[in-house]
């Protein structure tokens, strides 16, 4: 056992409930818990991957899932992409909002895709279709579709994947989007105008923008059309979306901002 295990073993703030299975990988463990008001997954027990509100589960209850979703009102959504599972949270709301939109969903791990699919209500239908696959494997295949919305969000249990800010990665996704197509990343950092990553950003996206959720996590939305928006129209947009799920979107709509350019 490594320290780090040790000391997830021992914290206080381990998540409580019923544990309804795990399941372990080459990865790790894939464990749901059951608490009296949420499906929780989660990796280590510490860390909450994805929440499921029982009594709606096509609620977005995350922040940050929240904030991802502010993009459906930046582009017309027909074909979507979810790189990482999770719980499938993105999937069910994409899916709720417009049942007609075509989802390409890729999961690296077997055991995630499986508890999704048998505790968390996952969506099964003839317009989403799911890829055990990983994520620059999927994007590099030589049968390159495109799509509206790329949806990034890969992590481990407590990290983000190195792989969604390597120059290599964005190129990809790039390459993959309509015109008016929209990049979306769960980020780990918010912006360095300095920054290596900074300077990516702006070299193959003409409209950048970010939102940094209450919990920290910073949303990037990135086009490759200079679309000349006013923030503020960004923010109308975004608030929209809440309606949806009838869920409270104006104070991160509010967080809005566009990511500094670094020249």
């Amino acid at each position: 056992m490594s320290i780090s295990d040790a000391v997830k073993l021992n914290s206080p703030f381990r998540i409580s409930g019923k544990r309804l299975v795990q399941l372990e990988d080459e990865y790790g463990n894939v464990i749901v818990i059951e608490s009296r008001n949420h499906f929780i997954l989660t990796f280590d027990m510490i860390y909450e991957q994805s929440k499921i509100l029982k009594a709606s589960p096509l609620v977005p209850v995350h922040q940050y899932i929240r904030a991802m979703l502010i993009s459906l009102s930046f582009t017309t959504v027909e074909k979507v992409l979810v790189l990482g599972l999770g719980g499938g949270c993105l999937v069910r709301a994409i899916n709720a909002c417009n049942n007609e939109t075509v989802l390409d969903v890729v999961e690296l791990r077997e055991a995630v895709m499986r508890v999704a699919k048998d505790y968390l209500s996952l969506p099964d239908n003839t317009q989403t279709h799911y890829y055990i696959q990983d994520a620059n494997d999927f994007m590099n295949r030589k049968n390159k579709d495109r799509y509206d919305i790329i949806f990034s969000e890969l992590y481990s249990d407590d990290a983000m994947t190195p792989l969604q800010a390597k120059r290599s990665f964005l190129h990809s996704c790039a390459d993959r989007l309509n015109d008016n197509g929209w990049l979306v990343i769960n980020y780990h950092i918010p912006p360095d105008v300095s920054s290596p990553f900074s300077y990516l950003l702006h070299s193959l996206f003409k409209s950048v923008l970010h939102c940094i959720t209450p919990s920290g996590n910073v949303i990037i939305y990135a086009c490759k059309t200079d679309h000349q928006t006013p923030l503020s129209t960004y923010q109308e947009r975004g608030n929209s979306v809440g309606k949806m799920f009838s869920c409270d979107f104006d104070t991160l709509s509010r967080r809005l901002s566009f990511w500094p350019k670094p020249f």
